[in-house]
């Protein structure tokens, strides 16, 4: 009888340790899902983040871009001026003294 108690003992012990590793098993696992999804949170919001970083230079490149293209219409609006203004300071031009008479 005491030979039927260590094995029954020796059999409940074994098992408790394979209920131990099961549930180690088990804890691991659910703490490398917890670390998976903390990871994949980080990488979402670095990404959301990039995505903000690369449409604030976007912007800013487009800003900068239509800042450059005012001062090119400035620039020539600037000079269009400076033609009328000198066109118009002179003397009309009378076609009749331009004109030439054909010598035939």
């Amino acid at each position: 009888m005491a030979r039927r108690r260590q094995v029954s003992s020796y059999s409940q012990q074994l098992q408790r340790e394979h209920m131990r590793m099961v549930a180690a098993q088990q804890r691991a696992a659910r703490q490398a899902q917890v670390e998976a999804d903390r990871a994949e949170r980080a990488y979402e919001r670095a990404k959301a983040l990039d995505a903000k970083e690369r449409q604030r230079l976007l912007v800013e490149a487009q800003v900068a871009r239509v800042e450059a293209d005012n001062d090119d219409l400035e620039a020539l609006i600037g000079e269009l001026d400076g033609l009328l203004m000198s066109s118009l300071s002179h003397q009309p031009v009378k076609f009749a003294a331009l004109k030439r008479h054909a010598s035939v």
